[in-house]
Formats: structure tokens, C-alpha cells, sequence
């Protein structure tokens, strides 16, 4: 595995769990709501395979890529509820 990899995925991996705290703290009941949920369950399985230490490189990809749909999501909520607030 490409050490750029494991960076990239560690700093997407920090990034992206700071913005579902974010969001957690402005959570309200809105269409987003579900989605929200299921990004938290990705997320946390996404975080228990890391804790398992699977670091396969198609699993690095895959998460890599889910953390980018993630991260890009998340702040799309985040504007939106900021600019309608």
C-alpha cells in the first residue's frame, strides 16, 4: 500500500469524522435525517475494519472513496442548513 495512500485516508478519515460531530450538534429533524444515519453507519463500519487493521489496498480504495462522497455530502447539509438558517 502507497504510504500517500494511508495518509490521504487518515487526514479524509479525520476530516470526515469531524463534520458528523458538526452536523450532530445542529441535528435536527429534517429531510436529511436518514441520510445522516446512514452516513454515521458507514462511517463506523468504515472505523471498525481500520480498528481491525484491514488495510488491503481495495479496501483503502473503497473506504477512501466512500469517506470522499462522505466529506463532500456533508458539507453540502452543512451550507444548506447554514444558509437557510
Amino acid at each position: 500500500m502507497n504510504p500517500t495512500m494511508k495518509q490521504y485516508f487518515d487526514e479524509l478519515y479525520k476530516t470526515t469524522s469531524e463534520l458528523l460531530d458538526r452536523i450532530k450538534r445542529y441535528e435536527r429533524a429534517d429531510s436529511n435525517a436518514e441520510e445522516i444515519k446512514n452516513m454515521y453507519r458507514t462511517f463506523y463500519d468504515i472505523e471498525y475494519t481500520k480498528a481491525m487493521q484491514v488495510h488491503d489496498r481495495d479496501w483503502m480504495e473503497r473506504a477512501v472513496m466512500k469517506l470522499e462522497n462522505m466529506k463532500l455530502r456533508l458539507l453540502t447539509i452543512m451550507e444548506d442548513r447554514l444558509y437557510t438558517a
